[in-house]
């Protein structure tokens, strides 16, 4: 027979056993999850005419928002 401590003591391990293993397989599956997204992207074709917005540099930090008049509600 085991004692109520002893019993304690073995679901206590077990219980940190338990937690390891499901942080190591979250880990793993982050790390899974990122290598295919990385894997995907370089199978998808990029957009030929397609480069990243650069903003111009400001002599202000305190410059607000630039309008380009694309988007956003409209004024009634």
């Amino acid at each position: 027979m085991t004692t109520s401590s002893e019993s304690s003591k073995v679901l206590q391990f077990l219980s940190i056993q338990i937690t390891q293993k499901v942080a190591i397989t979250e880990h793993f599956h982050s790390t899974l999850r990122k290598q295919l997204m990385l894997h995907v992207a370089e199978l998808v074709p990029r957009h030929p005419n397609r480069t990243k917005k650069q903003e111009p540099a400001s002599t202000s930090s305190n410059a607000g928002p630039s309008k380009s008049g694309k988007g956003g509600k409209k004024k009634r």
